[in-house]
């Protein structure tokens, strides 16, 4: 085609399969990390939680009228004792796995001080809001308890 690049016959058979259930995947991951955001901001190892669903968030009316459908599955949230306390949580984290990049149908986290934001300094990313122990959540579709089972028992070692 003479307008750019054209998806294979396959990659389209893939999109259109996926299309199918994107419904049901995107109910799940924004109901999964607005119960994991809530949990986040009691654990007292928390010491702030990022997310446009809670009701606590400086920008929540704006997100109600603009999120009609569920607020999104990342979230962010600070862990006590900076980027030791985050590499802790990280570390003992069994369900969730540590990547480079977020996004898909698994839960994933990332240490923005360590990979998005890595070219900054300290003062740089703090002047963001993005401290050391600052951990980027992307809530996939997993079992809600399993999640937030291990999210527990990753923050336990910082109380």
């Amino acid at each position: 085609t003479n307008l750019g690049p054209t998806a294979s016959p396959f990659d389209s058979w893939l999109i259109l399969r996926g299309i199918k259930t994107l419904a049901l995947r995107m109910e799940r991951h924004c109901a999964n990390a607005l119960e994991l955001a809530e949990m986040l901001a009691a654990h007292p190892a928390v010491l702030s939680v990022h997310y446009p669903g809670l009701p606590t968030g400086a920008d929540y009316g704006l997100a109600v009228r603009q999120f009609r459908q569920g607020f999104g599955g990342m979230l962010s949230f600070e862990v006590a004792g900076g980027a030791a306390g985050a590499e802790s949580v990280m570390q003992a984290l069994r369900m969730v796995d540590l990547v480079p990049s977020l996004a898909g149908v698994t839960t994933t986290v990332s240490h923005p001080a360590k990979t998005s934001h890595r070219g900054l300094t300290a003062e740089e990313r703090e002047a963001l809001g993005i401290g050391d122990g600052l951990i980027r959540l992307s809530v996939g579709i997993e079992a809600i308890d399993d999640l937030e089972a291990d999210l527990t028992q990753a923050l336990a070692a910082l109380v």
